[in-house]
């Protein structure tokens, strides 16, 4: 007899009750719809920022475990994730990514979303350029107003600005000339209630950027009229030719009325005239100017500013970059355009002496901040990764000096001062041992522009090891700090 072999589906059949194979779990499964994000081209010091958005397309949740950055390049970028790191199916996880150069060059990437899901892990390439002759603006498009701002933007070093919508209404309030929401109490301020028209009384109150009159009954009005409980001038006649006073209807609109009026049984009858101010600020019955000597309506600064009138000059106050003859508003101040360093230039390899410093060695504002390329220009203010002394001017003389190795040849010393950039009064360089003053003002010509970088020629062609500069404590004003970001040598 030939015998035969059962398979195993056969012997199940054969047998009672065969259990069913168990169904395979249900898993996440993250995805992206970039396998590459590019930054475009940007100008060294000047971030980048992107958008990775993921997907969860399983069927059951995923939870994101780690997120690294690798490539050649990867300190140039950084990743900012959500609190929430489990992502429902169907649902999205957005990771927000910066690019921030500090030299010219084309960086690469890659990101890794290590996962439970699968697959396991999600990689995206990333793709940037830094060049010094970027064009920011390119590919900006200014038509998105934010709240409190209208109209079509301009673009400078690749931000927005947008004129203030004054007067509009906004969540709790209502728009300034510096596009910020007050409440609407705040509208009234500047605004004097002193000119009211006949039957009314002078003083009034203001209201939402508007004034609000008692009438005052019983008083004359017109030519020998009284006045009603309406506000009415009862019993006038004869020649009107005395109107009321221009008021503000709110705070951007004047209402001005005609020279003659027509007599009637209510008093004089003038035509009304409500115009918005060219200026678009309203106080005390007259309309902001440009000339008046103070600063209001929209202007940054007295008499500049603002888009109405002109731009402002060195050391105004400003908002937007449009708001400055210079084209750059920084840290609130016009000042000249952010300086290029040229990719050539070396700088400080070491600090060898100095003066002080506010924290030790390399604390916030300490003497070892001074290393490396500009990481606070183009700020002008007390800023933690610049050099300054222990306390505001320490009332005495300040001087720091740093060391280049290997010791450099080069046509100038750059000193990038980020806050009171008048204060230095001697720069000294060492070539070969010999030390020689290339740079000295003990009266210290005053500087208007900040940040500041002071460029001063070496006059020699040895090479450098050392520079040193000098502070008068008698530049700034006794409450203030000198700081200085870098010090470079510039071939």
């Amino acid at each position: 007899m030939r015998a035969i072999t059962l398979s195993g589906c056969c012997l199940c059949l054969l047998a009672a009750g065969c259990a069913k194979k168990a169904a395979p779990a249900a898993q996440g499964n993250l995805q992206t719809d970039l396998a590459t994000i590019d930054f475009g081209t940007t100008r060294p010091g000047s971030p980048v920022q992107r958008t990775a958005t993921l997907t969860n397309r399983g069927a059951a949740p995923v939870t994101v475990q780690d997120v690294a950055l690798d490539g050649a390049h990867s300190t140039l970028f950084s990743v900012t994730v959500p609190a929430t790191l489990t992502v429902a199916p169907s649902a999205t996880l957005s990771l927000t990514l910066t690019y921030s150069p500090n030299a010219e060059g084309t960086h690469s990437a890659s990101l890794s979303v290590h996962n439970d899901g699968s697959p396991a892990t999600v990689t995206i390439m990333l793709a940037a350029k830094a060049s010094n002759s970027a064009d920011l603006c390119a590919g900006v498009t200014c038509d998105k107003p934010p709240a409190c701002f209208k109209g079509a933007g301009t673009c400078a070093n690749g931000t927005c600005t947008y004129k203030a919508d004054v007067g509009a209404v906004c969540t709790g309030g209502a728009c300034d000339a510096k596009g910020a929401c007050v409440a609407t109490t705040d509208l009234c301020k500047g605004i004097t209630c002193n000119t009211s028209s006949p039957c009314f009384k002078t003083a009034g109150t203001c209201v939402n950027g508007s004034c609000a009159y008692q009438t005052d009954i019983g008083g004359a009005c017109g030519s020998g009229g009284t006045c009603d409980a309406s506000g009415a001038c009862k019993g006038s006649s004869g020649t009107c030719a005395t109107p009321p006073s221009p008021l503000c209807v709110d705070n951007k609109t004047i209402r001005t009325y005609a020279p003659t009026g027509v007599s009637t049984d209510n008093g004089c009858a003038y035509v009304a005239t409500d115009s918005v101010c060219a200026s678009s600020s309203c106080a005390n019955g007259t309309c902001a100017t440009c000339t008046d000597g103070v600063q209001n309506g929209v202007e940054t600064d007295q008499d500049c500013g603002g888009g109405f009138c002109g731009t402002c000059d060195p050391g105004k106050r400003c908002q937007h970059n449009s708001d400055c003859t210079s084209t750059y508003c920084g840290s609130g101040r016009c000042s000249t355009p952010p300086e290029s360093f040229p990719t050539t230039a070396v700088w400080a390899t070491g600090v060898i002496e100095f003066s002080g410093e506010y924290t030790k060695s390399p604390g916030n504002w300490s003497a070892a901040k001074v290393i490396g390329a500009p990481d606070a220009y183009p700020g002008c203010d007390d800023i933690t990764t610049a050099w300054t002394t222990p306390g505001a001017d320490n009332n005495k003389p300040a001087f720091l000096t740093v060391g280049f190795e290997p010791p450099t040849v080069g046509s100038q010393v750059w000193v990038v001062e980020t806050d009171n950039p008048d204060s230095v009064s001697k720069v000294t360089i060492t070539t070969a041992g010999r030390d020689a003053v290339i740079y000295t003002n003990d009266a210290a010509a005053a500087v208007t522009s900040c940040p500041f970088v002071r460029k001063v020629p070496t006059g020699t062609t040895d090479a450098i090891s050392k520079v040193r500069v000098d502070f008068a404590n008698d530049k700034v004003a006794p409450s203030s700090f000198k700081e200085i970001d870098a010090i470079g040598i510039i071939p």
